[in-house]
């Protein structure tokens, strides 16, 4: 099967989407599919704006970057196109212009298309009700082109079942596991890491706040906070550090590779996340597989996780005083039971690996080119599945 996935932002770029896109092409090369990854030639938060290659070969996956106008809320690229036309099926990931322009261009390209949700457009509270005007109205009349709508999490389920599309069905994000896996301190630690983009709603202010509620309780607690720059610049993680007076107790690794991340785990025990919005909580997912502790903020995705896999403590981080108090009073049984709860984080995580994923998106997309121009086989809003 030719597949080509249209994504935003891709290699060498980082970060969850990228890393969906990245881990999902990788599975279905080496299920013998071709697989291309129509992406912009351009990474929105370089401080260069250099223009990338138009062409990349990647571990098999086929990568076409084209140029774009506008902002990077809804990048303009309309020679995608020419890069879908021979495709068996094409996978759209994420809410934006790709989504829109590519459902009205359907009768020229005539592709069966596909769209994996990613939390939409929804990840911030900027101009909420302009979005919520676009979503009832532009983003339902896109999404009648679309023979498969995926919701990555039971949030973007149910956002997205108000679309009334037939064919609504969840595939929860797959997880590369096996990249940090074990990676975790061996004896216990109080030391904590928190990994995602410097973004607004990763709210990294109250993961620093947290901290120094911590340390007033125990000075040893340390936090190595680790991310690529992207609404938030180091700077801005590095003033909030400052002025919190945690300059000895929180470190910034900014956009580390793999090796270096891979060091920072091993000096932690913890994975915290403030965040009040996920779609899905992949990095949660990533840092369980090393083996850490998730201290995580009670949004529906975390609270959904915590109840799967029985790993980890929800925490309200807008109360300070409060999360600590949650923390302290577990972490005299979380220690005496390191190594238990160490591996039951990587056994809970391996749930989540890719090749269940992608199976149900191969599966999926079986149906889909056996139909014209809807698929009949994919169950009409269906319910969320606790299965993997």
């Amino acid at each position: 099967m030719f597949i080509v996935h249209v994504v935003r932002q891709f290699h060498p770029s980082v970060g969850g989407l990228e890393n969906h896109v990245l881990d999902l092409a990788a599975a279905q090369v080496a299920a013998g599919n071709r697989v291309r990854v129509v992406t912009l030639d351009r990474l929105f938060n370089s401080g260069d704006q250099k223009t990338l290659p138009a062409r990349e070969d990647l571990d098999g996956i086929e990568i076409v970057r084209v140029s774009y106008v506008g902002s990077s809320r809804y990048p303009i690229a309309p020679s995608a196109i020419r890069h879908i036309m021979q495709a068996d099926v094409v996978h759209v990931h994420a809410i934006d212009f790709f989504f829109d322009y590519l459902a009205w261009t359907a009768p020229i390209h005539r592709r069966k298309l596909v769209v994996t949700t990613h939390g939409g457009f929804f990840h911030t509270p900027y101009a909420t009700l302009l979005k919520r005007i676009w979503f009832s109205t532009i983003t339902r009349l896109s999404s009648k082109f679309y023979a498969a709508v995926i919701a990555c999490s039971a949030q973007d389920f149910e956002r997205f079942r108000q679309l009334r599309h037939p064919h609504l069905t969840m595939i929860e994000d797959g997880v590369n596991t096996s990249k940090f896996r074990d990676a975790a301190a061996r004896t216990f630690r109080k030391s904590i890491v928190s990994i995602g983009r410097f973004s607004q709603n990763k709210r990294v202010d109250l993961l620093v706040q947290f901290m120094r509620a911590l340390t007033q309780q125990d000075p040893d607690w340390k936090l190595t906070i680790v991310g690529r720059p992207d609404d938030l610049q180091v700077s801005d993680v590095t003033a909030l550090i400052e002025a919190a007076g945690l300059a000895n107790s929180v470190e910034v690794v900014a956009s580390p590779d793999d090796e270096t991340l891979r060091r920072v785990i091993g000096n932690s025990s913890f994975l915290a996340s403030a965040s009040d919005y996920e779609g899905f909580g992949m990095t949660a997912v990533e840092g369980m597989s090393a083996g850490l502790f998730p201290l995580l903020s009670d949004i529906p995705p975390f609270r959904r996780l915590v109840d799967r896999t029985g790993m980890g403590l929800l925490l309200d981080y807008k109360e300070p005083d409060q999360a600590v108090r949650g923390l302290l009073q577990n972490v005299a049984q979380i220690t005496s039971l390191y190594d238990e709860n160490r591996t039951a984080s990587i056994r809970a995580a391996a749930n989540y690996d890719w090749s269940s994923v992608s199976q149900k998106v191969a599966d999926l997309y079986a149906a889909v080119s056996q139909t014209e121009p809807a698929i009949a086989d994919v169950p009409r809003q269906a319910q969320p599945s606790t299965r993997h």
